[in-house]
């Protein structure tokens, strides 16, 4: 069953527990979905919903059971070089550990580490296997994806569950986003306290996890997002609570979140009982790192533009292309837009990414300003430490479900007069208009309003850049 309201699904689950608790001592609510789809946010929704029905509930996040870095390299190292075969693997991995967990995410395997770590597991690897160890560690390190079952000890999990479903008390298990590492844990679960397991997470669906605890206990649901929704909660999550930089984290993104989705996620799909669909709500659009803040007016006055090029002081002058995107099934996009900037090289007579931002819905006002959160995703500088080219950017895009919404060329002047700062875009196909990136002479700014509609002569589009042109050639002459 597909369901797009929350509220109908956690009653939906409730329902179901409450048969469940008929016939078995406990009852499971399994929560599997894409990456950043809202499955944490959903499990505290339906844990509060059980709470007000009287059921005690515990939410299992599989999260808590990510191996860490320093466990997750050093198993790809031993089956993928080793075949499985190296011993004293656990201590290795302490080992390891301590050597990395206070360096940046970037350098945890840098030269320097590897020394310390040479040093320290000298007595636990055959003299002859060592460096082929640290060069696989480095190997593993820059390749590593998060988003793979072998990350997970899903098989604990279901132990943990087991124990709870049989009244022991465990130990809870912590994972720290900042360090990529376990940490040590002084909660305790009592299991003869609890009535509903909630467990949440990318491969909570995975037979290795759901094949070794009571099947008859389960109820099982798919949390699924649109592409947009998916990859903005992901960045704009990780910039927040790792340590990861945006790079990083946009790269992975497309290299490997995507394609583990498709095929090894989206399989568990088909073993849901319920299936929510839980796209960014408004209080997620309305949310930003910076808030852009702009009053801009559409100019129909040729006049009053030649004459700000004319006193004015240009600045900069630029030829812009932004390009749009929106999922697959996205219908309104205005007041959730994710742009891709490219800015025209005269050199290369071709328009070059610079920039991807995302703005967010806009603040209801009276004044005419426009206010809307801006989340950087990529900033200038950064384009190609992720991707190749512009057509390797969309081509990752359209991989991730992702379409062309929009393309909107113009000419961006900026300009000075006094200390006042003006840009002025010359828009394709949909006119000129003046934008005032500050205040500081607002009896300008009056004139300008003033004189911007007075329909002496209807201008038309990329006309700036003509007059401007007649303008140089003027002061030359």
């Amino acid at each position: 069953m597909e369901v797009t309201s929350i509220n109908k699904w956690k009653y939906y689950n409730i329902d179901r527990v409450q048969e469940i608790l008929e016939t078995n001592k406990k009852a499971i609510v399994i929560l599997s979905g894409a990456s950043s789809s809202g499955k944490s946010y959903c499990a505290k929704v339906l844990q509060q919903a059980l709470s007000e029905e009287n059921l005690n509930s515990v939410i299992i996040s599989t999260d808590s059971y990510n191996k860490g870095i320093s466990g997750i390299i050093t198993d790809k190292v031993n089956n993928n070089y080793f075949y499985g075969k190296l011993e004293n693997v656990d201590e290795i991995k302490h080992i390891i550990k301590d050597c990395i967990i206070n360096t940046d995410f970037n350098e945890k395997f840098n030269d320097n580490n590897l020394k310390i770590i040479k040093t320290k597991i000298r007595n636990l690897i055959n003299k002859k296997d060592i460096d082929l160890f640290l060069k696989s560690l480095q190997k593993e390190f820059s390749i590593i994806n998060f988003d793979e079952p072998s990350v997970y000890d899903l098989l604990q999990t279901a132990k943990d569950i087991n124990k709870i479903i049989e009244n022991k008390t465990i130990k809870e298990k912590k994972y720290s986003k900042i360090i990529s590492e376990q940490q040590d844990s002084n909660i305790y679960i009592e299991g003869d306290k609890i009535d509903v397991i909630i467990v949440e997470g990318i491969y909570a669906l995975d037979d290795c996890l759901i094949k070794n605890i009571p099947s008859s206990s389960i109820v099982s649901n798919f949390v699924e997002s649109d592409a947009k929704t998916l990859f903005l909660r992901r960045v704009l999550r990780d910039a927040k609570i790792t340590s990861c930089d945006n790079c990083f984290t946009i790269s992975a993104y497309f290299k490997y979140i995507v394609p583990s989705y498709i095929n090894t996620i989206l399989i568990n799909k088909q073993k849901a009982t319920f299936i929510l669909k839980n796209n960014m709500n408004f209080s997620e659009i309305r949310s930003g790192t910076l808030y852009n803040t702009k009053e801009k007016i559409r100019v129909t006055n040729s006049n009053l533009i030649k004459n700000l090029l004319k006193f004015g002081k240009i600045v900069s002058k630029e030829k812009q292309r932004d390009i749009y995107f929106c999922g697959q099934d996205e219908n309104d996009t205005k007041q959730n837009l994710l742009r891709l900037r490219t800015i025209y090289d005269e050199n290369k007579k071709e328009y070059l990414p610079t920039s991807l931002v995302h703005k967010g819905a806009i603040k209801s006002r009276s004044d005419n300003k426009i206010i809307r959160p801006v989340n950087i995703l990529i900033k200038e500088g950064d384009f190609y430490k992720i991707f190749n080219d512009e057509n390797d950017f969309i081509n990752s895009m359209k991989n991730a479900s992702f379409k062309i919404d929009g393309e909107v060329i113009k000419t961006r002047i900026r300009l000075k007069i006094k200390n006042q700062e003006l840009i002025i875009d010359d828009i394709k196909n949909q006119g000129i208009y003046i934008e005032f990136s500050n205040e500081n002479d607002l009896e300008l700014i009056d004139k300008i309003k003033k004189y911007a509609q007075i329909k002496q002569i209807e201008i038309k589009p990329q006309s700036i850049t003509n007059t401007n042109e007649n303008i140089i050639n003027n002061r030359q002459k």
